[in-house]
């Protein structure tokens, strides 16, 4: 009886260890598809955001990196491996030091708030500390395991875009030959001033500076002088004016100033500094050859009555109508009742 229990013991011994040892052999398996199948998937990934255009990083909970895309390491400048080392700070890491001590970064924003964030206003950093624009968006990453929740960002370096935009703004603004304001802008500004200064009851004036003869400038020494002493008087102008006043080509050989909190007298005492300084200054065309200039200005200013900008610009423009008729070289002011100071 004693052999017989012995035998069904290791029987069943036996029975049981071949079972342990089949679970171990399966669940062997199971982890090595598991870790395959992982490999494949991330291997996948890589494949798939290899070919993209933009960067692309995936930031846990904790702010570590856990994945970039090649794209990502070119803009950035920095391998996955220089970007995870040290504490693997990425914030720290990508962020100008402004945003970083901000703590307002779209990326934390997105993992807090827990939706979709967009930008195209945020600059990343370089390996070398370099800044540059970039248009990125962030979505989270939802996970019943904790470990693989965080964000995805996909970024793209706008800098060229950014540039476009910078001269695309900067033609609608400006004029392009002389870099002053444009008459859109001044327009615009005129408008905004002489508001405020209604609102306020306070001063503002006006000038109209034509240069004479300009047409003369250009048949005897080409457009291209006459070009050069467009920019040369743009010049002159700023040089009298303060920081506060506003200096636009209005057209032709027209510039106009705008001078806030400036009375009528205050206006005609500058006006007639630019046109001696016009007057007196020769502008060199060649080794040999110099040009001498002259222009008429024309004033007009808003004191004790409410006044429009088109009914301003009308009151300047015939006091320079009478500064042209008059002989030219010389500065005129006429008022609101038309009486030439």
């Amino acid at each position: 009886t004693m052999i017989v229990t012995f035998m069904f013991i290791l029987w069943s011994s036996s029975l049981l260890l071949n079972k342990l040892l089949f679970e171990k052999y399966t669940m062997y398996h199971v982890a090595i598809d598991t870790l395959n199948e992982l490999q494949e998937s991330e291997q996948r990934l890589k494949d798939i955001t290899s070919s993209m255009g933009e960067g692309v990083l995936v930031v846990n909970k904790a702010g570590v990196l856990t994945f970039i895309n090649p794209e990502g390491e070119r803009i950035l400048g920095s391998t996955y491996n220089e970007l995870t080392e040290d504490d693997g700070d990425i914030y720290a890491k990508i962020h100008t030091e402004e945003e970083y001590i901000s703590d307002n970064s779209l990326i934390k924003r997105s993992a807090k708030e827990d939706k979709i964030l967009h930008s195209d206003k945020v600059k990343f950093k370089r390996k070398d500390g370099k800044t540059f624009p970039v248009s990125m968006t962030v979505s989270p990453i939802h996970s019943q395991d904790e470990s693989k929740q965080g964000v995805v960002v996909v970024f793209q370096d706008i800098t060229v875009q950014k540039e476009l935009e910078s001269k695309l703004e900067k033609l609608a603004l400006y004029d392009a030959l002389t870099g002053l304001y444009n008459r859109g802008k001044f327009d615009e500004v005129l408008k905004s001033e002489l508001s405020r200064t209604n609102r306020y009851e306070g001063n503002l004036s006006l000038l109209i500076i034509d240069i004479d003869f300009f047409k003369k400038i250009n048949d005897t020494h080409g457009h291209q002088n006459g070009d050069h002493a467009l920019k040369y008087i743009a010049n002159l102008i700023l040089s009298s004016i303060r920081s506060s006043d506003y200096v636009a080509r209005y057209g032709g050989e027209e510039f106009v100033v705008i001078l806030p909190e400036t009375d009528a007298q205050s206006a005609i005492e500058l006006a007639e500094r630019i046109r001696v300084s016009i007057e007196q200054k020769a502008l060199k065309i060649s080794n040999d050859q110099t040009i001498h200039l002259t222009a008429s200005i024309g004033i007009a200013s808003r004191s004790s009555r409410r006044v429009s900008p088109k009914v301003l610009i009308e009151i300047a423009d015939q006091a320079l109508y009478k500064a042209k008729k008059n002989g030219r070289n010389q500065i005129q002011y006429v008022s609101h009742h038309d009486d030439t100071v």
